[in-house]
């Protein structure tokens, strides 16, 4: 509802449960408002863009450490035996990238989508199943 008298220039007024704020319609037209949401604003961005900085060091940690095991893995001919690590740190990795991408839509937009997160889901999911399989054979070995 637009009032005006209650500043030197027409604004919005909005009520909610029986108080209300009253916005001076320079603000809402500049979006100059109340600075410190600005303030807040460019933090939270901040705090996305040293979270993607992480994100990004820690995936490629990752993937150094998985390109390390198949390189040992290659050289020794244990290849089979280190395959499941292999796997398992690069769907770290994805894992890792995902929650990148995460972020990133998130300093775009402003908005918090949530479909990267049924992805991470999954693969975190299916990145459980090979893990439960080999230990599933060792304990069979074992019992024999």
């Amino acid at each position: 509802m637009w009032v005006s008298g209650l500043a030197s220039s027409p604004g919005l007024f909005v009520e909610s449960a029986g108080s209300g704020w009253y916005y001076p319609r320079t603000w809402l037209k500049t979006g100059s408002g109340p600075h410190v949401d600005g303030y807040l604003g460019k933090v939270e961005v901040g705090i996305y863009c040293v979270l993607a900085a992480l994100l990004l060091l820690t995936a490629l940690a990752t993937m150094v450490s998985a390109g390390r095991l198949l390189w040992e893995a290659a050289s020794h001919a244990t290849i089979a035996a280190q395959t499941l690590r292999v796997l398992d740190e690069l769907l770290v990795a994805l894992m890792l990238v995902e929650i990148l991408h995460t972020v990133r839509i998130s300093i775009r937009s402003h908005v918090l989508v949530t479909e990267p997160f049924l992805v991470i889901g999954l693969i975190a999911s299916i990145r459980q199943m090979p893990v439960i399989s080999l230990e599933l054979a060792t304990l069979t070995k074992q019992s024999a």
